[in-house]
């Protein structure tokens, strides 16, 4: 399967049930547990939170995000990472 369609099935939490590949990426290190953790995706258990794309963004630092933004706290956590 191409990494394309894994990402869209990250996305979707598509993924099949015991999927363990989240370090897969793409060329800037953008794993596909980052983009389940961009959409909220990740199973639980999950435990590669310290996952870094090649900007050092972290999984952890994904899913903080998108916390932030569906609670409104997004400055609160950009002024974190200043």
């Amino acid at each position: 399967m191409a990494f394309i369609d894994l990402q869209n099935r990250a996305m979707l939490g598509k993924l099949p049930e015991g999927f363990d590949r989240w370090d897969l990426a793409d060329k800037d290190g953008w794993s596909l547990a980052h983009e389940a953790a961009k959409y909220g995706t990740l199973p639980e258990g999950f435990d590669g939170w310290d996952l870094a794309d090649k900007s050092g963004r972290t999984v952890r630092q994904v899913a903080d995000m998108r916390e932030a933004l569906n609670s409104g706290r997004v400055l609160g956590i950009i002024r974190k990472r200043d």
